[in-house]
């Protein structure tokens, strides 16, 4: 089980899915697919939780958020709208795709494996 604050294991069950192939570093899935994936590793979240862990590593330039189309991954940026979270979020698929800073945050997040707890640098 990972423990800490349920922001940061919220924030690592997403990374480690999009970490799961490291060389492609990326993930899309639907709303209900990333949600019962997550509630593997972090059993107590709302979606209120979910959705602004992914605005977290958004906002921090730790993840690309995109929505495909039919002939393109990327075909649309994540806005950071409000008033369009619900479409991207919860309509079709979205794409969350490691940055070059993301990189740099995954791989400063140790793991103190005689425990077996997950955290992040302070």
């Amino acid at each position: 089980m990972v423990k800490g604050p349920l922001a940061d294991r919220l924030e690592y069950a997403i990374l480690e899915m999009v970490f799961w192939n490291r060389s492609e570093a990326r993930h899309q899935d639907h709303w209900g697919d990333w949600h019962t994936a997550v509630r593997k590793l972090v059993p107590e979240f709302t979606d209120a939780d979910l959705k602004s862990a992914f605005k977290r590593l958004w906002k921090g330039g730790v993840l690309r958020l995109t929505k495909p189309d039919s002939q393109r991954y990327h075909a649309f940026e994540y806005s950071g709208d409000e008033a369009h979270d619900e479409a991207f979020f919860l309509i079709g698929p979205f794409n969350a795709s490691i940055t070059d800073e993301g990189r740099s945050y995954w791989d400063g997040i140790r793991v103190d494996k005689p425990r077996g707890t997950i955290g992040f640098r302070p």
